[in-house]
């Protein structure tokens, strides 16, 4: 069937989320479980299966090491140009070859974690690396980044104000120190940092980086025209990096603008395959276009791909009633309770069990 006509008469989907769990919440990492936050928020509790953040994290790999050996260098580029498989392999064979070299673990170890290729793998790189000597803002930032994926955001928060106070002028220190102050529900703080970072690089590739991560907050301090102008500039900044169209689309979802949505979506999964809050928001889009067998699939991929948290069990069970498939709908809601971050978000899920005439236990 097609969207049916019992989900237009509910609403559309991207309005019926009003309330059931902030974008914050949504980019907050696909976590293969999650935990409230300070501001009833979903924050990461443990390291995503197979996808790296999808949100909205700044990077953590640097341009090249000046002054580094070639085959440093040589690494270095590749994981700033996203080649993270290859860039480990080159930092590995470098350890094999000098099991001291602390650029290699600290090249390896921010490498791992940017990709999400085994993330506590990478914080051994990054403790082996100061534990060598490293102590600059880079290695407290990769740590901090590591930390926020690993859910220990207290750890990740002392990182991160570190990298700051070793880097005062970098700008993705001060972007990722802002990142963990948002998802710890210190908005205001969250949203400084960010101003800090685009007033030292608010012109360059990286610093899109930043303009996304200060969108997120402000959608959370309810400024949409500040949000969707910063997501702009992201992505006017480096239209290859996924994550800002992933936002805007959630954003336009709020909004009732499905089509773009799906837009955006679409050029996230293009860009970024793996990246499963893409897959989130491509499944309310289809089904809301009436595709409810391909928004199963995209919920089934988001939570494949490691998404298992309290919204996409929700989306998923959202697409199951209205298919009619009230066992599968059932089990999903139920996990969707068992994660939730409110009472909230429980008391939506039971209204929405209700709707579809499905008995919770």
């Amino acid at each position: 069937m097609g969207i049916g006509q019992g989900w237009s008469e509910r609403g559309p989907a991207c309005q019926r989320l009003v309330g059931v769990v902030t974008l914050a919440a949504v980019l907050a990492g696909c976590s293969a479980a999650a935990s409230p936050s300070a501001n009833g928020t979903l924050a990461p509790a443990v390291s995503p299966a197979s996808t790296p953040i999808a949100t909205a994290n700044p990077d953590p790999v640097p341009s090249l090491a000046i002054g580094s050996p070639p085959e440093i260098e040589r690494a270095e580029e590749l994981a700033h140009e996203n080649r993270f498989e290859e860039a480990i392999a080159a930092f590995t064979t470098i350890i094999e070859a000098s099991p001291d070299s602390r650029a290699a673990f600290e090249g390896r170890g921010c490498a791992r974690v940017k990709a999400d290729i085994d993330v506590e793998a990478g914080l051994a790189d990054l403790d082996r690396a100061l534990e060598l000597g490293a102590d600059g803002e880079r290695v407290h930032r990769c740590r901090a980044f590591a930390l926020q994926l690993l859910g220990d955001l207290e750890g990740a928060l002392a990182e991160a104000e570190r990298a700051v106070e070793l880097g005062p002028d970098a700008p993705q220190a001060h972007a990722t120190l802002g990142n963990i102050l948002d998802m710890l529900g210190r908005g205001e703080e969250a949203l400084a940092a960010y101003d800090r970072a685009i007033e030292l690089d608010p012109d360059s590739v990286d610093a899109a980086y930043a303009f996304h991560n200060r969108g997120v907050a402000r959608h959370g301090a309810d400024d949409e025209t500040g949000a969707l102008a910063d997501y702009n500039r992201a992505i006017e900044l480096n239209p290859e990096y996924a994550e800002p169209y992933v936002s805007r689309g959630y954003s336009e979802l709020w909004a009732g603008d499905c089509v773009a949505a799906l837009a955006d979506a679409e050029k996230a999964i293009e860009l970024k395959p793996r990246l499963a809050t893409a897959y989130g928001a491509r499944a309310l889009c289809r089904a809301d276009g009436g595709d409810l067998d391909g928004g199963w699939e995209d919920a089934n991929t988001a939570i494949e791909l490691g998404r298992t948290d309290y919204f996409s069990f929700y989306v998923r069970g959202l697409i199951a009633a209205e298919k009619g498939d009230r066992t599968s709908a059932k089990l999903d809601f139920e996990k969707a309770i068992d994660l939730a971050a409110s009472v909230e978000q429980i008391a939506r899920v039971g209204e929405l069990a209700e709707e579809y005439g499905i008995s919770l236990e």
